[in-house]
């Protein structure tokens, strides 16, 4: 159903629905889950096939977050489980049971001790960024491990678990 979904709004989601079982391999089973980067909602509607509770996502994107509210969360009757609460800032992330960044770029002005916070993270690095590999290694450091990398090469998942 949420593959039909989002196919039938591409032009506005692109197919990042096809990166999460690759990006995300995390047990999600009765969590929160705070989402960097919410976009229109392909996280969100995976997490919560994957057995979450309730999704709390950051977007800066009004398109994205209009994309989700009037086709994504009606047509996969997820409504109630997601809350979208607008731009990343920086700093600390809402309180969660898993973190998942992955903000075209913001990622660099994380509070990387707030990841503790978290039972899991995932936190994708994109090559653009100021010094990516500076925090790849800081994110090993955590104990993170890589896994995946989109075909371009430009932009790699690191998750805790």
């Amino acid at each position: 159903m949420a593959e039909a979904v989002f196919r039938s709004i591409s032009h506005a989601c692109e197919d990042w629905w096809r990166e999460q079982p690759l990006s995300y391999p995390l047990d999600f089973r009765g969590a929160t889950v705070v989402v960097i980067g919410g976009e229109c909602g392909t996280t969100a509607a995976y997490v919560l096939s994957r057995g979450a509770r309730k999704v709390i996502a950051y977007e800066r994107d009004n398109e994205f977050v209009r994309v989700f509210y009037e086709v994504v969360c009606r047509r996969l009757n997820i409504c109630e489980n997601v809350t979208y609460i607008g731009p990343f800032r920086g700093g600390r992330p809402a309180a969660g049971d898993i973190l998942l960044v992955d903000c075209e770029g913001c990622e660099e002005s994380l509070d990387l001790r707030s990841l503790n916070d978290y039972r899991a993270w995932c936190v994708a690095v994109h090559s653009w960024g100021e010094e990516p590999f500076k925090l790849m290694k800081r994110l090993m450091d955590m104990g993170a491990r890589l896994t995946y990398v989109t075909p371009d090469g430009k932009e790699a998942v690191l998750c805790s678990h």
